[in-house]
């Protein structure tokens, strides 16, 4: 083993994370990929499970500092994985033509080239068992191939299945239905495909994944957004739970819902639920699951976050509880400023990006809420990122 800076051994990440990196000195090991030195999908495989952990510690700590914000005696340590390997249940290859022969692989690091992989120790069997059928069913297709931007891979731990997804200029759904045809031939886990142009067309197939976390079943449609890692999302929805303390007596907000991940498991424990998404298919994918669940208390609105909270308070709805899940963007101010009128009590901020968590954290500091707990997940193994579930009361 030899000792480095973090931020020596992986300079691309410092722009990749907004978060600075840190500069204390961890031991390497050899990564476990051949392509790490050029692949951008992980930055950390150089460093032990136990580093990485330790490493994604001090990342929030500096986050939060940075925002004079303290939170050392309110952080916990990081949940890590039993096994961090094999957990990717999404993996986005580019698909780069030379010559007669396309190659599959990942952008590289800091350029445009792609780096061609055989398989991706993150991702699942599902995922490598598809890039394996791809590299062998491709080259057949020479239309296709000079068409295709990406092929975007998803797969369901519960089901052991697989379903793709084609961005293309190509706008032949013959083409696309034999390709599948011929790929599902090729690796029979693959369920189903469908392929982008303007919109999603589906080529053959089921194309609709299923995942079971803490025991609801979860069916979402390939365009819509899920956590790619479903062992430690478990874990998260745990996290959550545990610091949002859910009663029958509360009527909850859940903010930025999705496929309804935090909005079905608080279902069961609150009066009622109000789950915000922005995005259609998300929306109908919630509707869908909260129906086969038979869940009558969970009331679906979708547009934009502070448009629905306005709303919510134009019918003078008594919020006790918010769940909020942003993007890596965080909350918008109009967004906290409208939370803030609701007062619930408690409030738990869901972030995969400890900056934006840190900066809203003085946000609401500044609007009545103290934080009181932080608890990062490690979604994301081997790479540099983090999310945390943070706790506010109201003052």
């Amino acid at each position: 083993m030899v000792q480095t800076s973090l931020s020596a051994a992986k300079q691309k990440t410092a722009e990749e994370e907004v978060y600075p990196l840190l500069e204390e000195p961890f031991e390497t090991i050899d990564a476990r990929c051949a392509h790490f030195d050029t692949c951008g999908g992980c930055q950390v495989q150089q460093l032990s499970y136990a580093q990485q952990l330790a490493f994604k510690r001090r990342a929030v700590l500096q986050a939060f500092a940075a925002e004079g914000l303290g939170v050392g005696e309110i952080l916990a340590d990081v949940a890590g994985m039993e096994e961090p390997w094999g957990y990717r249940n999404k993996s986005d290859f580019s698909v780069l033509p030379a010559g007669g022969v396309p190659r599959l692989g990942f952008t590289m690091a800091g350029a445009r080239s792609i780096v061609e992989v055989e398989q991706c120790p993150i991702s699942s069997p599902e995922i490598n068992a598809t890039l394996a059928a791809f590299r062998e069913v491709l080259p057949d297709w020479g239309v296709l191939r000079r068409k295709l931007h990406s092929i975007i891979v998803r797969s369901s731990r519960l089901e052991g299945r697989a379903a793709v997804l084609y961005h293309t200029r190509l706008k032949d759904p013959v083409l696309f239905r034999q390709l599948s045809e011929r790929l599902m031939e090729r690796c029979p886990t693959v369920k189903g495909a469908a392929f982008v142009d303007r919109r999603m067309q589906v080529a053959v197939g089921e194309t609709s994944l299923t995942e079971r976390i803490c025991g609801v079943d979860y069916t979402y449609s390939l365009g819509s957004f899920f956590q790619a890692n479903p062992v430690q999302t478990e874990t998260l929805v745990r996290t959550v739970l545990r610091l949002a303390e859910p009663t029958q007596a509360d009527t909850a907000v859940d903010l930025f819902s999705g496929v309804g991940l935090f909005t079905l498991q608080l279902a069961k424990l609150v009066r009622e639920v109000h789950a915000i998404e922005d995005t259609p298919g998300a929306v109908a994918d919630a509707r869908a699951n909260a129906g086969r669940l038979g869940l009558s208390n969970c009331k679906f609105l979708r547009g934009q976050a502070a448009e629905q909270l306005e709303a919510l308070d134009r019918f003078r709805t008594k919020v006790t509880l918010f769940v909020v899940d942003p993007p890596r963007s965080g909350c918008t101010e109009e967004a906290l400023t409208r939370i803030a009128r609701f007062a619930p009590g408690r409030l738990v901020y869901v972030s995969c990006n400890p900056v934006t968590l840190a900066r809203d954290a003085r946000a609401l500091d500044r609007i009545g809420f103290r934080l009181t707990a932080v608890a990062p997940v490690d979604m994301f193994p081997q790479t540099t990122h983090v999310e945390c579930a943070a706790r506010f009361e109201r003052r």
